[in-house]
């Protein structure tokens, strides 16, 4: 406390003290107190490190700390300048929060020592998108002065920093307001940042909710679940999510437990995993059925291809025309002399594949079929 004729009394700082214990005497550098019938001397906040400092230093530090609480920036600078207490540099850089003054607060930190925000702040400043503002708060959460921080991005409107501020300091239903009322565009990234925080807690129910809302709940769910089977499968026995229940289907698969996967795969409309996992049972007659109901390609190749493994060459060529593999179809017939189906195949083929079934016909000796077939590619190619 300072009290002149001039400015009147002006607070400089305050020291909290228990409730029984008395204040003795001050006499700079120290503060003299009486704790439980024991006398304390603690040493004010500007002469940390100057205990021992002789009377110019002192009276430097004195008449630092008047123009600190008159709001003198200049002169509180000009009487410290020679003064190497990181202390009193860090009040006064605390001071350039309030005034915002960037050009000191760089000073101050190269006497404290303070490399990293030294560095924050010259970058902060060298970037022209953000306000001046947002510039100063960046001084102030290296000097831990995150509530003014927080009024500063406020401010300069600078919400999404706020949120940034907020989500840091772990102050999730705060950071969530600024996203749902001003930053929604980093809505789902405070509730993905929310969820690791509720995940890293042990709340593992809120922050699946949590992933649902963020729409990352695809990998993270199944990731925070994983040494946890029992919760695992409670909560893939409610959710109804397609991709979520074809993930599940997979695990189940992996395990070796096939009929509550395929049971899985029919929840999440999974024709393709259905097909192949009834192949794989050795069921290819529910299977075909199966495929035949659906419009599903590559339920219909998967098919195929096992048809072709078996020798059922025929039901090989038809599942490989649904699934529109019209090269393989032809590949097929020819390797297995399928005349009749080949010939079906040179309305619907492309181009390239009436082509190579004309060459078959032609080296069949079945002009009338090759001609034909090559009229109808020349007049695809000319419309």
């Amino acid at each position: 406390m300072f009290i002149s004729s001039e400015n009147g009394i002006r607070i400089h700082d305050i020291k909290a003290i228990d409730s029984d214990t008395r204040l003795l005497a001050c006499a700079t550098p120290f503060i003299v107190t009486l704790e439980k019938l024991s006398i304390v001397r603690d040493i004010m906040s500007d002469f940390v490190g100057l205990e021992k400092c002789d009377k110019t230093t002192r009276g430097a530090v004195l008449d630092f700390s008047y123009n600190l609480a008159l709001g003198n920036m200049d002169g509180a600078f000009k009487a410290i300048k020679l003064v190497q207490s990181s202390g009193v540099w860090s009040s006064l850089a605390r001071m350039c929060v309030k005034t915002k003054r960037l050009d000191v607060a760089g000073v101050c930190l190269g006497h404290m020592g303070n490399a990293m925000a030294a560095r924050a702040v010259r970058l902060a400043m060298s970037d022209d998108t953000l306000p001046h503002e947002a510039k100063v708060a960046v001084l102030a959460v290296h000097l831990g002065m995150l509530d003014e921080a927080e009024q500063l991005y406020i401010q300069c409107g600078r919400y999404d920093l706020q949120n940034k501020l907020l989500r840091s300091r772990n102050q999730m239903d705060a950071a969530h307001a600024v996203a749902e009322s001003k930053d929604r565009i980093n809505l789902k990234n405070t509730d993905h940042a929310w969820a690791r925080s509720l995940e890293e807690t042990g709340d593992f129910k809120e922050a699946a909710a949590r992933y649902e809302r963020a729409n990352t709940h695809l990998y993270d769910v199944p990731r925070m679940l994983s040494d946890h089977p029992q919760q695992l499968q409670a909560y893939m026995s409610k959710t109804r999510d397609k991709e979520m229940l074809k993930w599940w289907g997979q695990y189940l698969e992996s395990q070796g437990d096939m009929a509550a996967a395929l049971k899985i795969y029919s929840d999440a409309d999974d024709m393709y995993s259905q097909v192949r996992v009834l192949c794989f049972l050795g069921q290819e007659t529910v299977a075909a059925d199966l495929a035949r109901t659906s419009s599903d390609k590559a339920a219909y190749y998967h098919m195929a291809r096992y048809y072709e493994t078996v020798g059922n060459y025929e039901e090989a060529v038809n599942f490989f025309t649904r699934a529109t593999a019209y090269c393989n179809a032809v590949r097929l017939c020819k390797e297995n002399h399928m005349v009749d189906d080949l010939w079906n195949l040179g309305i619907v083929v492309s181009n390239r594949e009436k082509i190579e079934i004309a060459k078959y016909f032609e080296e069949m000796g079945d002009l009338e079929k090759a001609v034909v077939c090559t009229i109808e590619a020349v007049s695809c190619i000319k419309h």
